[in-house]
């Protein structure tokens, strides 16, 4: 962690940025279980190379979406409140 209270997460995983919370508040296992979920869709919905074969919407139907969706809707519907100050968060999901 850095002086200004940053843990200094680098990347695009929600699951990397969930597990370092994990040691400063109370962090629920479906959370991260969400965050899991959600970075499995980050590199192959994203590029068009992300499969050997095809492009992403041969892989993806409004089911898969739908549970994204769904998974996200969560992760954010439990998300503290940001900070007015910008330095610290709340202590629990």
């Amino acid at each position: 962690m850095s002086m200004n209270g940053n843990l200094g997460v680098w990347g695009h995983s929600i699951t990397a940025v969930l597990r370092s919370l994990a040691g400063s508040i109370d962090m629920p296992g479906e959370i991260v279980a969400l965050g899991r979920m959600l970075d499995a869709y980050y590199i192959p919905t994203r590029y068009p190379n992300g499969f050997d074969t095809g492009k992403p919407a041969d892989y993806y139907n409004a089911k898969i979406s739908s549970e994204a969706l769904d998974a996200a809707s969560s992760r954010i519907a439990t998300s503290p409140s940001p900070p007015r100050d910008g330095m610290s968060g709340g202590s629990s999901w």
